[in-house]
Formats: C-alpha cells, sequence, structure tokens
C-alpha cells in the first residue's frame, strides 16, 4: 500500500510540474520535441494556458488525433474552455491535407 501512494504522489507530481496533463493512447503517444509544437501550435490558436493534451484512436480506422484542451475559465455559474484539434500528419488518413486557413508546423 505504501509502494502505491508513493507512486501516487510522484506520478500528481510529475504531472503538476509540467503545469498540465497527458493521457495519451497506446498507439499515438508524443515525444517531448512533439509537445512542444503541439503547445507552439495552441499558443498561436489563443489558448494561453493548456490544462491537458491528449491522444486518440479514430476507429474503424488506423487514424489517430490530438487534442488540446485549454484551462476552464469561470463566470458565475458559467463554465467554458478551448478545444483544438491537432492533425499528425504520420497519424491521419493517408492523402488528407491542410485546409486553407490551418496553421501548419512541420507535420503538425
Amino acid at each position: 500500500m505504501k509502494k502505491i501512494l508513493l507512486a501516487l504522489s510522484i506520478l500528481t507530481f510529475t504531472v503538476s510540474s509540467y503545469g498540465f496533463e497527458r493521457e495519451y493512447v497506446k498507439r499515438a503517444v508524443l515525444s517531448k520535441e512533439q509537445e512542444k509544437v503541439v503547445i507552439a501550435i495552441a499558443q498561436k490558436r489563443g489558448i494561453k494556458k493548456i490544462a491537458k493534451i491528449y491522444t486518440y484512436n479514430l476507429y474503424p480506422t488506423a487514424a489517430r488525433g490530438i487534442r488540446v484542451k485549454g484551462a476552464e475559465q469561470v463566470k458565475g455559474r458559467e463554465v467554458s474552455f478551448k478545444v483544438l484539434n491537432v492533425t499528425y500528419k504520420k497519424w491521419f488518413h493517408p492523402g488528407s491535407a491542410p485546409r486553407k486557413g490551418d496553421l501548419q508546423m512541420g507535420d503538425f
């Protein structure tokens, strides 16, 4: 039981030390360099503070995606947050291309 508590406290410290939460599916884990690019894109698209970066599978296809969730903003009883979907060229559908006006950095 002590080992589990120690592991949970270390995990909590690690997540909070970076300032946002990560939740990656098995086949879509971002490296630190890829995270930096995703963070830069999110900041350029107006997400000042990131709360969570997570990846997901697009079943029934083999494609995977990335989503960035901004920090919650509370105004009275209203709670809102920004969400940005990011496409990684190597994980998405073959032959897909950015639309007009999409921000592109490398393969993202």
